[in-house]
């Protein structure tokens, strides 16, 4: 993850967005220790953790780690998510 720690270390980044993907069968946007232990706990960001638009929806949708767009929602915001983008259809939230 260095390139990532010195993109937000060296560019004081002020926002980031979470892969899509998971880690070891965590999903990016649900995963507290990638975005609070780590981006701002040992790497010291300050910024906006920004979701992509149905990344979020995703969580129940692709990796069926919610039972809907609501329980997805609060793992992403307990995560450490800060704001979800528009979505592009009524489902998302």
């Amino acid at each position: 993850m260095l390139p990532f720690e010195m993109a937000v270390k060296l560019a004081d980044a002020g926002s980031i967005m979470p892969a899509y993907h998971d880690i070891d069968g965590v999903p990016c946007h649900a995963d507290r220790s990638l975005l609070t232990d780590t981006l701002r706990g040992k790497w010291g960001f300050d910024g906006l953790a920004v979701a992509d638009y149905a990344a979020v929806d995703l969580l129940y949708s692709h990796h069926a780690v919610a039972r809907d767009s609501a329980e997805a929602a609060a793992l992403a915001f307990n995560a450490g998510l800060d704001v979800e983008l528009p979505a592009t259809s009524a489902r998302c939230i």
